[in-house]
């Protein structure tokens, strides 16, 4: 890949390699923002058909994005909507317990944890291990923490 530094509004000494904690805005993204957030400056000028215009739009291109059909794209309000609509629809005969991550985004353990109590299964916290060796494996720090393993009740 050639470098693509000129894509990117970065001091020209800068060299950002941390995007697994935030990346830097493409240019092109920062500009459609500024568009964006100057559109929200009179709401009286914003009605109700704007909050869709677009969706299309994008459905379209994120499809062109994974080689996969607009239809097949739905765009949702929020994370945990998405993840409610999918767990809803995973057997519930399918064991006794669900698995997240111990420094899962709030409303994802929230979902989690309320599908549980609602199908009477328990919420299983793990900790991702102290260093890289062994991650995605059954390896040292792949197990449940017991502080934070929960039973359908909440207990």
């Amino acid at each position: 890949m050639k470098n693509q530094k000129h894509l990117f509004n970065l001091p020209e000494d800068i060299h950002y390699l941390n995007c697994a904690y935030m990346s830097p805005l493409l240019s092109s993204v920062e500009e459609a923002g500024m568009k964006g957030i100057l559109g929200m400056r009179n709401p009286s000028r914003i009605s109700s058909v704007d909050f869709f215009s677009q969706q299309e739009l994008v459905k379209e291109k994120f499809g062109q994005l994974i080689h996969g059909k607009s239809s097949q794209v739905a765009i949702i309000p929020s994370v945990s909507y998405g993840l409610k609509s999918a767990i809803s629809n995973i057997p519930i005969n399918n064991g006794n317990q669900a698995i997240t991550i111990w420094d899962e985004f709030p409303s994802d353990y929230l979902t989690l944890s309320e599908w549980c109590r609602e199908n009477h299964k328990e919420l299983k916290v793990i900790q991702a291990p102290s260093s890289g060796l062994g991650r995605g494996k059954n390896g040292p720090g792949c197990h449940a923490n017991p502080e934070r393993s929960f039973a359908a009740d909440g207990q």
